[in-house]
């Protein structure tokens, strides 16, 4: 049962497309994970906002580290089944939501979130350019 997924189908030249949108919330992640199996490619998202956003479970964490975190635990799994699936498909970690980030980061600075974070040596200084190249 995969009641918090939505699944689309698409053609594209002579292959068939399945897609399937999972969400991210904590509490999902047992009901979706069976959608990797025999998967070719898997695109993971992380929203660009989610350096300031907390998580909806919890307050006290960031949703990107959380998103991220998870595409860690889930591309270098130790879990036998998602180890044979993950490893005969693609990963690719795709970050969305790059118009808010070039408004957001100019008022929420990185620093703000991520105290390692070090203004880049860009010159003219491109605050957006070294916040992409940091994430």
């Amino acid at each position: 049962d995969y009641a918090s997924s939505v699944e689309r189908e698409f053609s594209w030249a002579e292959h068939r497309l399945c897609v399937f949108d999972v969400g991210g919330t904590r509490n999902e992640r047992k009901k979706w994970i069976h959608c990797l199996e025999d998967i070719s490619v898997m695109v993971f998202c992380v929203r660009l906002t989610g350096y300031f956003t907390p998580l909806f479970e919890d307050e006290s964490v960031i949703d990107m580290t959380e998103s991220l975190k998870l595409f860690e635990e889930v591309s270098n799994s130790s879990m036998p089944r998602l180890v044979e699936w993950v490893e005969s498909s693609r990963i690719v970690l795709l970050f969305t939501h790059l118009d808010v980030f070039e408004e957001a980061v100019h008022v929420r600075p990185l620093a703000d979130c991520f105290p390692e974070y070090k203004q880049g040596s860009l010159v003219p200084h491109d605050v957006v350019a070294d916040g992409l190249e940091f994430l």
